[in-house]
């Protein structure tokens, strides 16, 4: 094989190797970050004293939302989705509590930063469901969407 055509060929390959890795790094993000979703998830499972299961499950039905709507994969490093998750893993173990979904409510707050006012936009509503729920209870409109979501959780394994 002459030099140019074989050096050619080694750089088409050198390339094919990046691309490779890139999207094995890609892949992986996701990965971390659907853990974090299902760390956020299993919040659900254990509710604090202090709230009613429908309360609770509004806070973490928005935290999942929240955590959807961020993007997390394309946005953040690994450190980033790791810090998080050893801090949902540490709330997991220690018992979740509305302080717990306030934390990393402002993670992504943080990441989201002061360009991107959906995070305020979401918070303000989550605050309205919430308040709402609150205040009306098993009367809300919603009750059910929520109540399906911490069933769904909870019949996981």
């Amino acid at each position: 094989m002459r030099k140019p055509l074989r050096y050619s060929v080694n750089a088409i390959a050198f390339i094919l190797f990046l691309f490779a890795v890139a999207f094995a790094y890609q892949v992986y993000r996701v990965s971390r970050s659907q853990t974090v979703l299902q760390k956020i998830h299993h919040l659900v499972v254990s509710t604090p004293a202090d709230q009613t299961d429908l309360e609770w499950a509004v806070l973490v039905y928005w935290m999942h939302n929240y955590h959807c709507a961020t993007v997390p994969q394309t946005r953040v490093s690994l450190s980033w989705l790791n810090e998080t998750e050893r801090h949902l893993d540490t709330a997991i173990r220690s018992g979740p509590t509305v302080d717990t979904i306030d934390t990393v409510w402002s993670r992504y707050s943080a990441l989201m930063g002061d360009a991107d006012t959906d995070w305020y936009d979401m918070k303000h509503e989550r605050e309205l469901v919430y308040n709402k729920v609150v205040k009306d209870g098993m009367e809300y409109f919603d009750t059910r969407s929520y109540l399906d979501f911490r069933d769904s959780v909870r019949s996981q394994p």
